[in-house]
């Protein structure tokens, strides 16, 4: 018998360890809201014991329907309460005719694990500079956590809260506190608050929570186009995964943990199997991701092949069909542009309308994008849209980074991209798009940020290039303008067309297609050995370096290397080639103007594909007349009615 026993005893470890695989899993984005007191009516007030020793009710802690409070003429206004749609607040008022020594509990909340608890709470502060309230007496108040051994938790304290303002404008205000519950992770406790002292302050309370996230339990919340990330927690040996997200993106993973988008509104499930061997396990959680519509924010982009203005804004010809974009975050299904004078439209719901300017001047424009969540509207600047006219300075950066140019530097000590380097870039081309009409380039404007030489001498040479069709680099020579270098200034924020040096050409560039400035004579980056000051550090400002969402509009004529033995040399072969390294744009501004575009579009509508009529008229989307009507692309037909509508060609 015994021998069996201990047979026995060796079989129930081999026993266990042959069960099957456990499925188990959490999103780190899930919450688990299993506490709430709002205080938002008598029920909930009475779930907690209060304690007191002011016989006036006034003072003692109770609920109130507004936070709003009339004291020492000072309101706590509708506006600081930081949830509207809160019915009550938890309030004590103070006293001056008697000491207050006011308590509440809690009922037991057990504490799960990963949780946090958080409060609102509101009053004025305990020192007012340059006053002191010097009448008070013994004033303060706590919210502590006291466990089931009755010990005290600190987790705020009222003088520490709100110690000292310099202003009436700060005099009440609502905070948010919340406080790591790791410690009391499986614990029992209760919330206590304590208010003492005499002539204080009153005190608003609201939304006391608690808050497990990553819990087994709760759900996902979500806003649409944001990620959650799961994370595996089953158990057994050499598992492979199995993951199903119905509205998710992927819709499936054989990933441990993955990762997965939420774009569009709804409650979705989550279910994973996991296998070992031949045996399986499965866990599924119900309705865990709620994906909810969030107002959208409106943002418009200028149309693509728009120049950018050095002053701000767009420059395009007149009588030329452009198309402004929708850059709206947050998922808008609705759109309303609205075009305030001189466009072929007053308004369009047209996600990215396409419309025209007959005259020119500066316009502006609105754009409203919405959803069923609400609505968001931006406006452009004033003179946003600049349509033909007088000639303006034009260049490849960015609103938003104009006030962010800078040096670019390049290798290790090398010097400058655009300006004095070691190696061997003796010149540097910003590209151009083609433009929307014929245009003519009188001058350009370069913006240096540093022009330290002593060579009295040094010459900087601006050329315009046309660009080679196969090669992509620049071609000819169109035109040259050289300025010494001493009467090049250094621009300083805020960069502008103040802050440009022009180089004036003797007679204007006329360009039909994409075109380089070009620009030379930089003298190499040297140091004076004996002295250790640099000779020449010049250079030209550049747009921060950008992500791989935006485009590079630079090259460099560059001496190319050989590699023997792992070392680099010098070849004296100089190449052209496009910036690999960093994606940026020059500030190198063309003063460009506009031919005169005669008017040939009467109408646009809605794109749509048609057979060919006797007596059409072909333009493209620059107003060029064109001689026979297009295979393929969109294009401007102007029928013998003189109807003009946009096509594409099927």
């Amino acid at each position: 018998m015994r021998k069996l026993l201990l047979f026995l005893t060796t079989l129930i470890p081999l026993c266990s360890t042959a069960q099957g695989p456990v499925a188990s899993f959490m999103a780190t984005e899930a919450t688990n809201n299993y506490y709430h007191c709002g205080f938002d009516d008598e029920d909930e007030f009475d779930t907690w014991l209060w304690s007191t020793t002011n016989v006036n009710q006034t003072y003692q802690w109770h609920i109130y329907k507004y936070a709003y409070v009339q004291h020492n003429n000072i309101p706590y206004d509708d506006y600081l309460n930081h949830n509207p749609n809160s019915k009550m607040s938890l309030l004590i008022q103070s006293s001056s005719s008697g000491y207050q020594d006011e308590l509440g509990y809690s009922p037991a909340i057990e504490v799960l694990p990963n949780s946090t608890m958080s409060f609102w709470i509101c009053n004025g502060p305990f020192v007012y500079e340059p006053y002191n309230h010097d009448d008070r007496e013994n004033y303060d108040y706590t919210i502590c956590l006291l466990d089931e051994n009755n010990d005290s938790i600190l987790v705020a304290r009222g003088s520490e809260l709100f110690y000292t303002v310099e202003s009436l404008d700060d005099i009440y205000q609502w905070k948010h506190v919340s406080y790591d519950l790791s410690a009391l992770a499986g614990k029992t406790v209760q919330v206590q608050l304590h208010y003492w002292g005499k002539n204080g302050d009153h005190v608003f309370i609201d939304d006391i929570e608690f808050i497990q996230t990553g819990g087994d339990a709760g759900t996902v919340d979500l806003y649409q186009g944001q990620q959650a990330h799961f994370v595996d927690y089953s158990k057994g040996d050499n598992l492979t995964y199995a993951w199903e997200f119905p509205g998710g993106t992927p819709a499936t993973s054989t990933e441990k943990d993955p990762i997965v988008t939420y774009y569009k509104e709804g409650v979705y499930d989550v279910r994973l199997t996991v296998t070992s061997g031949s045996a399986t396990s499965s866990s599924e959680h119900k309705a865990y991701v709620n994906v909810a519509v969030q107002t959208p924010e409106a943002h418009y982009a200028y149309p693509d092949q728009a120049y950018r203005r050095v002053a701000g804004g767009c420059f395009i010809p007149n009588n030329t069909p452009v198309t402004f974009r929708d850059a709206s975050t947050h998922y808008p299904t609705d759109w309303l542009w609205t075009f305030n004078g001189g466009a072929s439209t007053d308004s369009s719901t047209d996600h990215e309308p396409t419309v025209y300017f007959p005259k020119a001047g500066y316009y502006t424009f609105s754009l409203q994008a919405s959803n069923k969540a609400g609505a968001h509207t931006a406006d452009s600047p004033n003179r946003a849209i600049k349509v033909g006219g007088a000639s303006a300075y034009v260049w490849n950066i960015e609103e938003d980074e104009i006030e962010k140019i800078t040096a670019v530097k390049i290798g290790n000590g090398e010097g400058y991209f655009g300006g004095s380097n070691t190696r061997r870039m003796i010149k540097v081309a910003e590209r151009f798009d083609k433009p929307l009409a014929e245009a003519t380039i009188s001058k350009v404007g370069l913006l240096f940020l540093s022009t330290t030489n002593f060579k009295p001498d040094t010459t900087i040479v601006v050329e315009i290039w046309d660009r080679d069709k196969q090669t992509g680099f620049p071609a000819n020579v169109l035109g040259r303008s050289e300025l010494a270098l001493k009467n090049c200034k250094v621009a300083e924020a805020p960069f502008g067309e103040s802050g440009l040096t022009d180089f004036t050409f003797s007679k204007p560039v006329t360009v039909n297609d994409e075109f380089f400035v070009v620009v030379s004579g930089i003298p190499a980056y040297e140091m004076d050995h004996m002295t250790k000051y640099l000779i020449n550090e010049i250079y030209l400002g550049c747009s921060p370096l950008r992500d791989e969402t935006r485009r590079n509009t630079t090259y460099a004529y560059i001496d190319s290397l050989a590699f023997i033995n792992g070392m680099a040399y010098f070849t004296n072969n100089y190449i052209w080639q496009e910036t690999s390294s960093g994606r940026i744009s020059m500030a190198v501004a063309p003063y460009l103007s506009f031919a005169n575009v005669s008017e040939v579009v009467q109408g646009i509508s809605d794109m749509q594909a048609i057979r060919p009529e006797a007596d059409e008229q072909y333009y493209d989307l620059r107003g060029h007349r064109l001689n026979a009507r297009p295979s393929q692309g969109v294009f401007i037909v102007r029928r013998a009615d003189g109807k003009a509508e946009k096509h594409i060609a099927k």
